[in-house]
């Protein structure tokens, strides 16, 4: 379950960094917001979950 975590914040951050990238070409700035919450919760709220939800598992498989 912990990999289908990181591999969904795989998507995110490839969402993310292509909405930057855009807002970095059309000189716009009014998807921040949108842009923020791809990255900040999508992207390191998914990896960081994938991350101790491995950690943990394989802790507990061990003992």
């Amino acid at each position: 379950m912990g990999v289908t975590f990181i591999k969904i914040s795989v998507v995110y951050f490839v969402i993310g960094v292509l909405l930057g990238y855009y807002m970095s070409v059309a000189h716009g700035s009014n998807l921040t917001g949108v842009h923020a919450h791809i990255n900040l919760l999508g992207w390191t709220s998914m990896t960081l979950a994938g991350i101790i939800y491995t950690m943990f598992l394989r802790k507990s498989l061990v003992f």
